[in-house]
């Protein structure tokens, strides 16, 4: 998912960088839909921390339906926050690596993976680069993400029980009523 004021940048680059030109059209729901020739469009680099990281066509080209000639959409998506979210359309290709104690992600081609390894940005790239800090999410520390995620299982775990004595309790009352009708 792409930023709104970016997502429309992306977009015009892409298809001015189509060869040869490829149209597109955006369907009520916003999708755009497109031709399925993965060899028009372009790879995509993205500069991630340091590092070049692509997008190839057959990765944010996919084919709508099986009908021997339906349209492509579009793999990119506009998001509602003002940062990127990259999902399965950037991953494809990649064995993708998480280090969640020390808030880092980690990226390899996979072994059918036509894609290069990340490249590490040099010169005038490093200017552009703005840093990631993968540790913070909604601006909590990893230890603060490990003590909530700790006190949200604790309180499932105690709602569980109170369900599972209360049901327990239920039975018994039940089994009372059914052995005093008996007698």
């Amino acid at each position: 998912m792409v930023p709104k004021p970016i997502y429309d940048r992306i977009v015009k680059k892409i298809f001015d960088h189509t060869n040869p030109a490829a149209t597109y059209h955006k369907t009520k729901e916003g999708m755009i839909m497109t031709s399925c020739d993965h060899k028009k469009f372009p790879t995509i680099e993205f500069l991630i921390n340091g590092y070049w990281v692509e997008m190839l066509p057959r990765d944010y080209i996919n084919k709508a339906s099986t009908e021997p000639h339906s349209e492509c959409f579009l793999g990119l998506t506009v998001s509602s926050v003002d940062f990127f979210v990259f999902g399965d359309t950037f991953m494809r290709g990649f064995y993708v690596i998480h280090d969640d104690p020390r808030g880092l992600v980690g990226l390899v081609p996979n072994t059918r993976s036509t894609k290069s390894n990340p490249v590490m940005a040099s010169g005038d790239s490093l200017e552009l680069m703005k840093p990631l800090d993968a540790s913070k999410i909604f601006n909590l520390t990893y230890e603060e993400m490990q003590i909530g995620t700790g006190s949200i299982l604790a309180l499932i775990a105690l709602v569980v029980l109170i369900y599972k004595c209360c049901k327990g309790n239920k039975s018994d009352d039940n089994k009372k009523v059914k052995d005093s009708v008996d007698e």
